[in-house]
C-alpha cells in the first residue's frame, strides 16, 4: 500500500512544476527557459532547469495528460502522420501550417532528447594514462 503511494508521489509535479507545465503548454509556446522563468525558477539558469524539467518523466506525463485532455490539439501520433505526409510527398502545406506544427510539437516536448555522454569514461581514461609526477619535496 505504500509502495502505490510513493509511486503517486514520485509521478505527482510540485507547484513550480505545475506552473511550469502550464506555461510551456500555453504563454510559452514550448519555449523551455521562457516558461521556466515564469514558473519562478532562477531566470539565469531557466535554460539548464527547463532542459532538466523536460527529462523528468513527471513533468512529461503532465505534458502528455495537458494534451490528451484538449480535442483541439493534435497528439504526437496526428503530428507524425502529418509531418510524414508532407515528407512523403503526399501532401503539401503552407510554410504557416507546418511553422504551425512545430510549434506545437516543441509544446509537447516532442523534440527532447535525452544525450547521454561519454565524457566521464574518456577523461578517466586520458587520467589513468598520463604519468603520475614524483610527490613533491618539503623545503626546509
Amino acid at each position: 500500500m505504500g509502495r502505490s503511494k510513493k509511486n503517486k508521489a514520485a509521478n505527482a509535479v510540485n507547484e513550480k512544476e505545475r506552473r511550469f507545465v502550464v506555461a510551456f503548454m500555453g504563454e510559452c509556446v514550448g519555449n523551455g527557459a521562457a516558461a521556466a522563468r515564469a514558473a519562478g525558477y532562477a531566470t539565469k539558469s531557466a535554460r539548464i532547469t527547463a532542459a532538466k524539467l523536460l527529462t523528468k518523466p513527471n513533468i512529461k506525463a503532465a505534458i502528455m495528460a495537458a494534451v490528451m485532455a484538449d480535442p483541439n490539439i493534435l497528439k504526437r501520433d496526428e503530428l507524425q502522420r502529418f509531418w510524414s505526409a508532407i515528407a512523403l510527398g503526399k501532401l503539401e502545406v503552407d510554410p504557416i501550417r507546418i511553422r504551425a506544427s512545430e510549434l506545437l510539437g516543441k509544446s509537447q516536448a516532442v523534440f527532447t532528447d535525452v544525450v547521454k555522454s561519454g565524457v566521464t569514461d574518456d577523461l578517466l581514461e586520458l587520467l589513468g594514462s598520463l604519468p603520475v609526477p614524483p610527490p613533491p619535496t618539503a623545503n626546509k
